[in-house]
């Protein structure tokens, strides 16, 4: 997942790129990203052309959040299933989304689970 300033920054080259003399092939080199990956932002981000909010706020902080497992996060999960054996997944969704500002899916706790029972093993 890209950054919220990547983003920002491939919307505003987008926006901008007949003033500065810019072409899609220099905007792609400069920001070193797939030219789907910048059409694809183009289709999903920008509200209209002469919008300032071409990022919606709840879509900014969407992407701002962070979404990377930490170690931290990853043994709370191992901790919390061990305790709680037959555990709610939708309740561990919730306990982590809350706690650690990171959304995981089931079948990635899940996945979790297996690999931390084939550690101790």
């Amino acid at each position: 997942m890209y950054s919220y300033d990547k983003i920002k920054d491939a919307l505003l080259c987008h926006r901008n790129k007949d003033q500065y003399g810019l072409t899609i092939d220099i905007i792609l080199k400069l920001l070193q990203i797939a030219r789907s990956t910048y059409y694809d932002w183009i289709k999903n981000y920008c509200l209209t052309e002469n919008d300032d909010n071409f990022l919606s706020e709840r879509v900014a902080n969407i992407i701002r959040s962070s979404r990377k497992l930490t170690k931290e996060c990853e043994s709370f999960i191992i901790k919390y299933v061990l305790k709680n054996p037959s555990f709610n997944m939708k309740k561990l969704v919730k306990i982590i989304s809350k706690k650690f500002n990171i959304s995981l899916s089931k079948g990635y706790i899940y996945a979790i689970r297996r690999t931390s029972v084939k550690r101790t093993i």
